[in-house]
């Protein structure tokens, strides 16, 4: 479950937020009142913290912490409901369609600046197309 939320943030970017004062952000001077967008997305995918392979899903990797819920007093308070969803809802998939595949190595992501996720997701089991 961790490494969905890592991989494809379910919030990819948050509203604006405005500095309260100058600062200066990785070289960039940013002035009092700039707003800023908060890339939630852009943090699961840093090598710093999660590898070289950060760009890869990979259930097996060692999970360090990820911003899938935010962080501090903005944290989710349905993130344990969330977690316990999708993974009750995985394991059924799983156990419905043994062997279920992907049919499409791309998929087309949302184009929303706020919720990440896909239009369609397209699989395959066994038997053919899924059909649940």
């Amino acid at each position: 479950m961790e490494e969905t939320l890592r991989w494809l943030s379910p919030v990819v970017n948050l509203p604006f937020r405005y500095t309260s004062e100058p600062v200066e952000l990785a070289g960039t001077a940013i002035a009092a009142g700039e707003a800023l967008l908060m890339c939630h997305a852009a943090a699961g995918r840093d090598p710093e913290q999660h590898g070289p392979d950060v760009h890869l899903f990979d259930a097996t990797r060692t999970q360090r912490p990820h911003l899938a819920f935010g962080q501090g007093p903005h944290f989710c308070l349905g993130a344990s409901l969330a977690r316990l969803e999708g993974t009750l809802a995985l394991e059924r998939l799983f156990t419905r369609f043994p062997g279920l595949t992907l049919r499409e190595a791309n998929p087309q992501p949302l184009s929303s600046l706020i919720s990440g996720g896909f239009t369609t997701l397209h699989a395959t089991t066994a038997n053919g197309p899924a059909t649940a």
